[in-house]
């Protein structure tokens, strides 16, 4: 799986959160965020509007807010959708 997430993705990845077996996320250099949600057959940009790496994403315990820690203080919310 790992081989066709990097095959798609012209930026280097940092942090894989896994929320199911299908739904995924990975954060990467230049803002990268992107997410899938069919087990990594296929993956969507995330539109953030920032450009500093993301280093690292993770869910609180209700399962439903995402955090994207990054590069110069970044810090970014996103509720479950």
């Amino acid at each position: 799986m790992i081989d066709s997430i990097m095959k798609k993705v012209p930026e280097t990845l940092y942090d894989i959160l896994a929320r199911s077996e299908q739904e995924i996320y990975a954060v990467g250099a230049s803002g990268t965020i992107i997410h899938s949600t069919d087990g990594g057959q296929t993956w969507k940009q995330e539109h953030t509007g920032v450009d500093n790496d993301p280093y690292t994403i993770t869910r609180v315990k209700d399962g439903k807010t995402l955090w994207v820690v990054g590069q110069g203080g970044v810090v970014l919310r996103r509720p479950k959708r």
